[in-house]
């Protein structure tokens, strides 16, 4: 349930059958008691909106079980009702006006209630989207009977609107003058020079360690999904020459040319205009120990400025004409009555202002009246100062969560390590902005051919377990590598999490440890959802799950060392282990049902080509099932797979390169 100054919302999903309806019922009283509808207004909508459930559920659903969902939202004005299901188009010509008495002679039901739904409701609108049904119910709220006594009241209004418009005029004229599109544009430019110096920041790694141009290519193609405003995005190296380009991949490697007026090896924002429209040119210099590394230049439409100034203005134009508005009724009360039109005035503005979700003014004495009127007005302002304010802290959330997604997304592998012998894959799906899955691959200090694989799923989601999976990021990067047993590796991850979050969620984690010289892997499980092993020979798929509860579960604020088993399996030759979260698992469809363990094995025991295609072939199918379905959780895959000598030789490189991007496109 959502709430504002002004409108609610309610939401719920609801199985298409018959024994709904009690609960379907139970949910519409409730949404429409929050609203000013009348008793007899909502029993007529309750009757209409049975009737629409009960023909969707039996001529929608006819040949299977399905799922509808119900929104309700209110204004002070008006109700609308949306049902959206999945099941048959209706059969229903809306545009006819059915006619009573025939109906009645020849019993057509179906004509009937769509003659209810009619009657009761002020609009009724269907259309089909693709293969989803959306029917949408109106109905007005009538004006109460405390304000259709004062109809007659306006007709004095009228006397003061020469005065009012004036002072609507120049109030409005100053708050415009304080919201000038100077300031606006300052925030705006202000905003994306701060993007372009983090997208230098995490380019210039990638230039240091000279990243391939597939790995650059990856970094300025996730950069510009997070801010879909971009219009180009470029990283030029030393030279000048184009290393990734977001939208003329064909200009790679060639001498970047910087739009007519401005530059890019000095950091800077340029108005400057092309064959099409205007933008404004961003470019930041990437250097280290003051050596220039390279460039980092992005474009962005001013149609995106001239937006928000528009967007702006506007709303403070119309919330000036809010607050005047009753200024301007007020002050030609006091002008032309005085004693009992003022108190009138004031058990108006009382009612106002309970319906606003606005304190009660206490009742003074006559002499009084006019403060409370003055006070009245002062509320009033501070309650659309305070919505605005609830706008600002809106979106000033909104952009913080999307930093931390970037930062998220930052700080999990952007290329796992190459293991002689082996081959890995990895991919991460996020419920929300942010989550709390981690995976990652290191090796093993002092000891070649030791690797340390894990796979971990922070308890809850959101931003509080995205927190504490970067807290278990720094440990297990500080951990992991000096251990060479995943129980020990669990061990001390459990004790580092007593120690630096007690009390906070527990983690589920998977842990092996890989020796590429015997090709053995050791696998630890702190009561994680089990490993699948596929023996390449036979094709078969066997679960590996020793026994483990989570780390982070300190009762009674005590540390207790928890008591973790193993199991040492042998990787023969195109042998493939399977590491994920139970979001994989635990991901619904439509109808509600599970993906489940079991189409992971089926599709691995048809599955022996290299990791990659193995995983695709498990995304592929989750996308496919849970289309339109709810995704509840995080979800992380990884694959390692021994190579084997029948695998054939490397591709080349554009071949490789063109791989990698639709692996990208359709994990993420």
């Amino acid at each position: 349930m959502i709430f504002t100054d002004y409108t609610s919302e309610h939401y719920a999903a609801f199985a298409a059958s018959q024994e709904s309806l009690d609960e379907i019922r139970e949910f519409v009283q409730t949404a429409l008691s929050t609203t000013e509808l009348g008793k007899k207004a909502i029993a007529g909508l309750l009757l209409a909106i049975e009737e629409a459930v009960s023909n969707i559920v039996r001529h929608g659903y006819l040949y299977g079980p399905g799922r509808l969902r119900l929104r309700i939202r209110s204004t002070r004005r008006i109700v609308t009702i949306t049902l959206h299901d999945t099941g048959r188009a209706y059969e229903v010509n809306w545009d006819e006006k059915p006619d009573a008495k025939q109906l009645a002679e020849t019993g057509r039901r179906g004509g009937l209630g769509l003659m209810l739904i009619r009657k009761v409701t002020d609009a009724v609108d269907y259309k089909r989207v693709g293969d989803e049904n959306i029917l949408t119910l109106t109905k007005h709220i009538g004006m109460p009977d405390t304000q259709r006594g004062h109809r007659a009241f306006s007709q004095r209004v009228a006397t003061i609107g020469m005065a009012s418009l004036v002072a609507v005029t120049l109030i409005g004229a100053g708050l415009l003058y304080f919201r000038n599109r100077g300031e606006i544009k300052d925030a705006f430019t202000g905003r994306w020079q701060e993007f372009a110096r983090a997208a230098t920041a995490s380019a210039t790694q990638h230039m240091l360690n000279e990243r391939s141009d597939a790995e650059l290519d990856q970094l300025i193609v996730g950069l510009k999904q997070a801010q879909p405003d971009i219009r180009y995005l470029i990283i030029v190296d030393p030279d000048g020459q184009v290393r990734a380009h977001s939208e003329k991949p064909e200009e790679l490697h060639t001498s970047y040319v910087a739009p007519s007026g401005s530059a890019y090896s000095v950091s800077g924002v340029w108005e400057v205009s092309d064959s099409e429209r205007s933008l404004y040119h961003f470019a930041e210099v990437m250097s280290i120990d003051n050596r220039t590394v390279g460039s980092v230049a992005l474009g962005v439409d001013s149609q995106v400025l001239d937006a928000q100034v528009s967007s702006e203005m506007w709303r403070v134009v119309f919330g000036a004409l809010g607050v005047i508005a009753i200024g301007g009724i007020l002050v030609g009360l006091v002008a032309f009555f005085m004693g009992r039109p003022l108190r009138r005035l004031g058990d108006m503005l009382r009612t106002a202002k309970s319906q606003g979700a606005v304190a009660n003014i206490t009742p003074g004495s006559a002499p009084e009246e006019i403060a409370e009127v003055v006070t009245a007005i002062n509320e009033v302002t501070e309650a659309v100062a305070r919505t605005e304010r609830q706008i600002a802290r809106r979106d000033m959330a909104k952009r913080e969560m999307e930093q931390a997604e970037q930062l998220q997304r930052a700080l999990l592998p952007l290329r796992l390590p190459d293991i002689a012998g082996y081959e890995a894959q990895a991919a991460y799906r996020m419920a929300q902005h942010v989550g709390g899955d981690y995976y990652d691959v290191m090796p093993v200090d002092g000891a070649d051919g030791l690797w340390v694989v894990l796979v971990a799923d922070v308890a809850g989601k959101g931003f509080p377990a995205a927190l504490v999976m970067t807290a278990i990021r720094t440990a297990m990067r500080i951990l992991a590598p000096s251990h060479r047993d995943p129980v020990e590796i669990l061990h001390a991850l459990d004790s580092y999490l007593a120690q630096h979050h007690p009390g906070g969620p527990f983690v589920t984690v998977v842990c092996g440890v890989l020796d590429t010289s015997s090709n053995t892997l050791t696998l630890a499980s702190a009561g994680h959802t089990p490993a699948l092993h596929r023996l390449a020979k036979s094709g078969t798929v066997l679960r590996v799950n020793p026994k483990g509860r989570p780390v982070g579960v300190h009762i009674g604020g005590k540390h207790n060392q928890i008591t973790l088993g193993s199991q040492t399996i042998e990787l023969a030759e195109g042998d493939s282990i399977v590491l994920f979260t139970d979001g994989l698992t635990e991901a619904r469809d439509r109808s509600g049902d599970a993906f489940g363990t079991e189409r992971v094995e089926e599709l691995l025991r048809a599955k022996s080509n290299d990791a990659a295609s193995m995983m695709d072939s498990i995304l592929g199918r989750l996308n496919e099932f849970s289309e339109g379905g709810s995704a509840e959780d995080d979800v992380t895959l990884l694959v390692l797979r021994r190579r084997s000598q029948a695998d054939t030789a490397p591709k080349a490189k554009q071949e490789i390169v063109e791989m990698f991007k639709q692996n990208i496109a359709a994990t993420f």
